[in-house]
């Protein structure tokens, strides 16, 4: 509370003025300086995120840099790997080709959200498919390349600041350190994709018999889609996992991107309420 004194930082004793009134814990003086700033429509950046903000600034502390730079390595080759299986499966989710909209000339509010969510965030918006027949709000589908798919919850009864966040958490799962670990993929095939990359990065890496019958199979699919210089990024990037430890926690690192995609959110909405709504709608 002592920010709130500080006269010259006027951000700070906003945010500050912010999560009070959210808490219902300000008094009249903290309400009326949140009053006073608080912005109606969304933000109007004059530039997109740098790679080097979104590190920064946005990555929250779980999520291991060395662990997301080595996830990012192989990211592309997994991508193709598993357009590959899923082509091959019995039952793979497909979303209809008629569904696809233009990102940027449609006129469905949600639609416009996320092209403008992924200009903020310097990202590029993926392909964008309109459902609302499913019940989700916004989620990843490898159709088989990976999709956006906007179910009811988000083309229906929703206010901007709502689509803003969803959209920022969503298109988290986009950037390339986060495409092997989007929601529900699970932590154990993290593990499985993680140790692939360390083996394609040391062929010699001891690891038991029961693991390597379940990971080398992996490796052995993803290591003919890298170029060479994808292997030489990842044989130095084992020798820095090395050279730290030699470990890492993937339920940690999972939970880390997790939350680095609220940030995004918040980052778009700039609203404590519509975050708030929005988890709750989407993970009671």
């Amino acid at each position: 509370l002592a920010s709130l004194g500080r006269a010259a930082d006027h951000d700070r004793r906003f945010r500050i003025a912010q999560v009070l009134v959210f808490l219902g814990e300000a008094r009249d003086e903290e309400r009326a300086l949140y009053e006073k700033h608080a912005e109606g429509g969304l933000a109007r950046p004059r530039r997109a995120l740098e790679d080097e903000e979104w590190t920064e600034l946005l990555f929250h502390p779980e999520e291991d840099r060395l662990t997301g730079r080595i996830l990012a390595a192989i990211a592309p080759a997994v991508m193709l790997g598993q357009m590959g299986a899923i082509r091959a499966s019995l039952a793979p989710e497909v979303v209809d080709p008629s569904r696809e909209v233009d990102p940027h000339g449609s006129t469905l509010q949600a639609v416009r959200c996320l092209n403008w969510a992924a200009a903020i965030l310097g990202l590029d918006t993926p392909p964008v498919y309109v459902c609302p027949d499913h019940p989700c709000t916004i989620d990843v589908v490898l159709n088989p390349r990976p999709v956006t798919r906007l179910g009811k919850l988000a083309l229906s009864g929703r206010r901007s600041r709502e689509l803003a966040f969803s959209a920022g958490r969503h298109l988290s799962w986009f950037r390339k350190e986060h495409l092997p670990g989007p929601p529900r993929g699970g932590v154990r095939r993290l593990e499985d994709m993680f140790l692939a990359a360390l083996l394609m990065g040391n062929p010699g890496l001891p690891i038991t018999g029961e693991v390597k019958k379940r990971v080398a199979p992996i490796a052995a699919a993803i290591f003919p889609l890298l170029d060479a210089s994808a292997v030489e990024g990842l044989k130095r990037e084992f020798g820095r996992f090395v050279a730290e430890g030699g470990r890492t926690k993937l339920g940690r690192w999972l939970r880390g991107a997790e939350r680095t995609g609220d940030r995004a959110g918040m980052l778009l909405t700039n609203d404590l309420w519509a975050a708030e709504h929005m988890l709750k709608l989407e993970e009671p």
